[in-house]
């Protein structure tokens, strides 16, 4: 960033070996996803800061990636359970409180989230307060003490894992 205006994104590697019977860290997962919607939608160059590691491991493809978000606005009716559904197929695993990146909570009317990271000012867990199918307000909370720090107009909600099965 000192020597360009350029937007700098670092795409991280697993790092683990190849045919190793572990799974990759949950954040870095979603830092890949969040780096590839980022290029993806970006209309500005970019500079992409990446391992050779991480550049020689399948890539999820751009209509998946694309199928697999979820554009939520408050004020605007969605299908609530569509949307639960929607997230679970994503990679989002249900939980009693939202603590780490790729959870997700149901309570009543309220659906907490926290989705893969686009930016740093937008950056943490989110409440979605539904009115039946409506979506009331998006808020920014704060996981540890769960209360609200501030409201957002809309959000894309980016898949929490690379691997998507069929139905």
């Amino acid at each position: 960033a000192f020597f360009t205006s350029c937007r700098v994104l670092i795409y991280p590697s697993y790092e683990i070996p190849p045919y190793t019977p572990l799974s990759p860290d949950p954040a870095t997962v979603c830092q890949r996803l969040a780096t590839l919607y980022q290029v993806r939608e970006s209309t500005e160059p970019c500079i992409l800061l990446a391992s050779a590691e991480a550049v020689l491991r399948r890539v999820l493809p751009p209509v998946a990636l694309s199928r697999h978000c979820e554009l939520v606005i408050s004020g605007e009716e969605i299908d609530r359970e569509g949307l639960i559904n929607a997230l679970s197929g994503a990679g989002y695993q249900l939980c009693d409180m939202v603590r780490q990146v790729g959870d997700m909570a149901l309570r009543g009317g309220i659906v907490d989230v926290f989705p893969p990271m686009l930016d740093g000012e937008s950056a943490g867990p989110l409440r979605l307060d539904f009115f039946g199918d409506v979506v009331e307000s998006i808020r920014l909370f704060d996981p540890i003490s769960q209360r609200s720090r501030q409201y957002q107009q809309q959000t894309v909600m980016l898949p929490a894992t690379e691997l998507h099965l069929p139905k």
